[in-house]
């Protein structure tokens, strides 16, 4: 996945449904390993009138996630590079309702991805990825598992000097 003569190791920086920062580092010619940090956080306000009677409610719902992909490609510097990679993750759920509503527990994830990485210049990388993503979220009130196709349209990989 590293040009010839390039240094093993890469920032990169993605947007899959919260922004995501990592390292991308490169253990051999055709493995890279990829450890990214998500962070997220929202706020939602819900209005429901019945009749006479109006309830207003604010949901807050902050997550924070550590990942680690590995990455598979053959060997090469061509401008495109097709490449797999499998991966998982967890990552820390505080939700909170105006309702009374309280949900603390963790989401884990494991993920097999394809994706293309193009070379626009020496060190600068553009990348885009189609992975398969189970989840399984854990909250002291709720349980629920999930599997989706998730969709990294841009990434961007920096390699440095």
């Amino acid at each position: 996945l590293v040009a010839q003569n390039a240094h093993p190791l890469a920032v990169n920086l993605s947007v899959v449904s919260s922004p995501q920062v990592g390292i991308t580092y490169q253990v051999g010619n055709s493995l890279a390993l990829r450890p990214a940090l998500n962070l997220s956080w929202s706020r939602s306000t819900t209005t429901l009138t019945f009749g006479n009677t109006t309830t207003t409610n604010e949901t807050t719902i902050s997550r924070v996630g550590i990942l680690l992909d590995a990455l598979f490609a053959r060997p090469g510097d061509a401008p495109v590079i097709p490449y797999t990679g499998l991966g998982g993750g967890v990552s820390f759920n505080h939700s909170s309702s105006g309702g009374g509503f309280s949900g603390n527990g963790p989401t884990y994830s494991a993920t097999a991805l394809f994706g293309l990485r193009a070379r626009l210049i020496t060190r600068l990388y553009i990348y885009g990825e189609l992975a398969l993503r189970y989840s399984a979220q854990r909250t002291s009130n709720s349980q629920s598992d999930g599997l989706a196709l998730v969709t990294t349209p841009l990434g961007v990989l920096v390699y440095l000097k």
